[in-house]
């Protein structure tokens, strides 16, 4: 995933695995990525204007195919929210910040 934009406009370009989470939490991540119905959306969701200082996301998914889905935060559909911020969450680094979708 890739997040760019916002106040500082400093980009950040996360990995995350199944393989690095314990069990519930990747049960966790396919039953977000199911809730996500990420076939259903468009590769690009539009931002209704210009919006100062927020993010952008890229998320690209590998399950039995490649999805790959940019969004801006105010434009993106609540569940692909909730996958963005569980990866965020997940991949923070330790201390302060690491950056959620609403920051």
């Amino acid at each position: 995933m890739e997040r760019s934009g916002g106040f500082a406009a400093v980009p950040r370009t996360v990995r995350l695995a199944r393989s690095q989470l314990t069990e519930a939490k990747a049960a966790e991540l396919d039953d977000l990525v199911r809730a996500a119905d990420l076939p259903a959306l468009p590769a690009t969701i539009p931002e209704d204007g210009k919006v100062a200082d927020a993010f952008r996301y890229r998320v690209t998914v590998r399950t039995d195919t490649t999805r790959v889905l940019d969004s801006g935060t105010l434009a993106m559909p609540l569940p692909l929210r909730r996958l963005v911020e569980f990866v965020n969450d997940a991949t923070r680094p330790a201390g302060p910040g690491g950056g959620d979708v609403g920051e």
